[in-house]
């Protein structure tokens, strides 16, 4: 009876791209941090349990491009300048758990695969400090927009917490940054039945 209103054949796939950035995740240090905003895509699949909750899969892909710099004390000098510029692409399932008419709530628990990342601190290459493999909870905000029965244009908001750190190059060596990454993705949701 739980899934009597849903067909087994039934899916979306939703295709986005868009644009994100990070904010400054230290725990303990007051951190200047200036972040380019970076391209960021994803591709979501998820069929319907009830009518207001889907379940599926997703992968995505984020760039992160910024440099930062401990803010120092009143009496310490700033500490050194890092330079980051590297990409991750992600995998997660994916939970939509709230839906009223063409706005959802979503959750992506990810764990991230290193692709590229060049790391500079105070001129010295520092990139053997990325993490290779990161996780990250995403939250995600998306609207949707009727364009046919198959259609649907979406805007989602995303912001991803990153567990663990991205890079060990921070304030203190070993000191994780625990970036929180936000970003902005207009795309096309096609619906089969």
């Amino acid at each position: 009876l739980f899934f009597s209103s849903v067909s087994l054949g039934q899916y979306s796939l939703n295709a986005e791209l868009g644009i994100g950035g990070i904010t400054p995740g230290y725990n303990d240090f007051i951190v200047n941090t200036c972040s380019a905003a970076s391209f960021t895509a994803g591709i979501t699949v998820l069929t319907p349990v009830t009518s207001n909750n889907e379940l599926g899969a997703a992968l995505y892909f984020q760039r992160y491009n910024y440099q930062n710099q401990s803010a120092g004390g009143l009496f310490t000098d700033p500490g050194p300048m890092t330079y980051e510029d590297c990409s991750y692409i992600f995998l997660a399932p994916a939970v939509e758990f709230w839906r009223r008419h063409d706005i959802s709530l979503g959750l992506q628990p990810s764990i991230g695969l290193l692709l590229s990342g060049n790391e500079n601190t105070e001129g010295n290459n520092t990139s053997d400090n990325i993490d290779k493999l990161v996780f990250q909870f995403n939250f995600v905000f998306r609207e949707r927009t009727y364009i046919s029965d198959a259609w649907e244009l979406t805007v989602s908001e995303n912001v991803g917490y990153n567990f663990g750190g991205i890079t060990r190059t921070a304030v203190d060596p070993g000191t994780p940054l625990y970036p929180i990454f936000l970003s902005l993705r207009v795309g096309a949701l096609h619906r089969h039945d």
